[in-house]
């Protein structure tokens, strides 16, 4: 799923998507208004959002593999200086 949209953004696109009667030229303008000076998403970027959104009934992304990312704050660097 496209990371670039906010949860807004997204929830947005799924509820025109199904108003509008999936047509891609009324959603891109809809979009426009809504969300003024962000970059329009991507046809693809529509239809993997909407497949997956049907798939999982969710707009969240999907869990990744491999380790989680940390967090850098002052706490953290004074844990691992006096390690």
């Amino acid at each position: 799923m496209p990371r670039f949209m906010t949860k807004e953004q997204r929830i947005f696109i799924l509820k025109f998507w199904w108003e509008s009667g999936r047509t891609l030229q009324t959603l891109n303008t809809a979009f426009r208004r809504e969300f003024p000076g962000e970059k329009i998403p991507t046809r693809q970027a529509i239809y993997l959002l909407v497949k997956n959104f049907e798939e999982t009934g969710s707009v969240e992304d999907a869990s990744r593999s491999g380790r989680p990312t940390t967090v850098r704050t002052e706490e953290n660097i004074q844990l691992v200086s006096q390690a």
